[in-house]
């Protein structure tokens, strides 16, 4: 019973099997391309063009706007702020759709300031434009309380800033 403590042998050295890494890279392509596809037909699907007869132009939309605004009569009831900023966000948002400006999105700074570098307006709209913002930014943010008549003029620039930019 001598037996003698022999070292522990080497590691076997085992051969890399590159098959189950392919496999997954082979899986992984077949599932991101499976994965565009179904993304690239469902986007096609849900975008879906107007037909142009049934696009209504941005002056169109605005006056009609307008229009509506100035039938629920909010300077008769007191409401000079729904008023003007009504007013003002549909002429913010025909200036977006009409001229692709974001104006929605700016203060009344920044869009005057664009408006000057801009050729899209001639200067008198420009001019007309700058009052109503100014009037606006007042009744908005100082408090101002406007007459019934600032509040029509203030109706009549929008609705000339849009007539006069129609053909623009």
């Amino acid at each position: 019973m001598n037996e003698e403590i022999a070292d522990i042998k080497p590691p076997i050295d085992l051969p890399f099997d590159w098959t189950p890494v392919w496999w997954v890279i082979g899986i992984s392509i077949v599932i991101c391309i499976g994965l565009y596809v179904w993304y690239a037909v469902r986007r096609k699907k849900s975008v879906v063009q107007p037909h142009p007869s049934s696009v209504i132009p941005a002056w169109d939309k605005a006056l009609a706007q307008l229009q509506k605004i100035n039938a629920q009569q909010l300077p008769k009831h007191g409401r000079y702020k729904d008023f003007v900023d009504g007013v003002g966000d549909v002429i913010r948002i025909y200036c977006e759709e009409r001229f692709h400006i974001n104006a929605p999105h700016m203060s009344s700074e920044e869009f005057l300031q664009y408006m000057q570098r801009t050729q899209v307006m001639d200067v008198q709209l420009k001019l007309s434009l700058e009052r109503m913002l100014i009037l606006g930014d007042m009744v908005k943010f100082a408090k101002h309380t406007p007459t019934l008549e600032d509040c029509d003029n203030f109706y009549q620039q929008a609705i000339g800033i849009i007539e006069a930019s129609r053909g623009i």
